[in-house]
């Protein structure tokens, strides 16, 4: 979907201390051979007891600081995350701590790692609703914590690392122009993305469980068939937000996806796309992170301006999915 007059008045992040990998290699947590696989360097690993919505309030006022915005212009708030197992209503967390307008409303966007992207598509389109429509605010958060969560189980491909993200979209013109999104989802495969109950064990259960769950579910659906057409699905939106956008893959300057381990970012994304790793900001910044969530392309984003790495007129895309499986791209210029 092409929009005209949308755009990025600011984005923010939240980011704890970055923990180098060998620390988990010398405690046992991860094995050297799934290091060089995965070809992460360390994660941000929160150091104090915050939780993700806490993280996200942090994130938005620095995005808000950017965007020469105050909490009471914002009309809509959206927050995601893939897990917070102490916030019953987040989104209402970080409406309170930011002290927006009681007019505003607060949703969670339950998008997975999608979240990010899902939410300024839906921002975009709140804002394509009227010519008056107050700015949105996009917010993102995630904290793995053990032992429900093993941020260094390289079952996954890659490893997690705790963060947070945020922008503001408004109509207003800003430093970056959103001119396109693409989504699409693929919904036979969400068995891929269940996650077992806990009545099922204890927390420190859950992880072998959840392993059990996944690969019989893999099994019965036919990996092959979920690769292809996960492949499919990312090759789909990401043309379709180009060509929203008037340009093809060609005339992108860079591609932001997912920190995924380099395995996984070869079959998932750069070999769908046509792309090569050195269009992407895996080697100077992601695989120093790892996978944060939904943090990853605004990080990318963020990390790409704070050095002067972008043009005016260039054109940049960033990509994601999620398990259940839903797709997003969008296209955005530098002013």
């Amino acid at each position: 979907m092409r929009h005209d007059n949308v755009f990025l008045n600011g984005i923010g992040s939240h980011v704890p201390p970055v923990v180098a990998v060998e620390e988990a290699i010398q405690a046992g947590r991860l094995r050297e051979a799934d290091r060089v696989k995965i070809g992460a360097t360390g994660v941000p690993i929160s150091q104090t007891e915050e939780t993700p919505p806490e993280m996200a309030v942090q994130a938005a006022e620095k995005a808000l600081k950017n965007a020469d915005s105050s909490p009471a212009e914002i009309g809509l708030l959206l927050f995601g995350c893939v897990w917070d197992p102490e916030h019953v209503a987040p989104a209402a967390h970080v409406h309170h701590h930011l002290g927006l307008n009681p007019e505003a409303m607060a949703f969670e966007i339950r998008q997975g790692c999608n979240g990010a992207l899902a939410g300024m598509a839906t921002a975009a389109w709140h804002l394509g609703s009227r010519p008056d429509a107050p700015p949105v605010l996009v917010t993102t958060a995630d904290r793995f914590r053990a032992p429900a969560w093993d941020r260094y189980s390289a079952r996954d491909g890659y490893l997690w690392g705790d963060a947070a993200s945020a922008a503001v979209l408004s109509t207003r013109e800003g430093p970056i122009r959103l001119r396109s999104t693409a989504s699409r989802s693929m919904s036979e495969a969400e068995e891929v993305g269940r996650r077992p109950p806990i009545s099922l064990g204890s927390p420190a259960d859950l992880p072998g469980v959840r392993l059990r769950q996944e690969f019989h579910m893999y099994k019965r659906l036919g990996p092959q068939r979920v690769r292809s057409g996960l492949q499919s699905a990312v090759r789909e939106v990401v043309e379709r937000a180009t060509g929203d956008a008037g340009t093809t893959l060609d005339g992108i300057a860079r591609f932001l996806v997912p920190n995924m381990g380099e395995q996984w970012r070869r079959w998932a994304l750069l070999e769908p796309l046509g792309i090569s790793e050195a269009q992407t900001t895996w080697t100077e910044h992601g695989r120093h992170l790892g996978h944060t969530g939904l943090a990853d392309q605004l990080l990318a984003l963020e990390h790409l301006l704070d050095r002067g790495a972008l043009n005016s007129g260039d054109r940049v895309v960033l990509a994601s999915y999620a398990v259940g499986f839903t797709f997003t791209a969008a296209v955005v210029e530098i002013a």
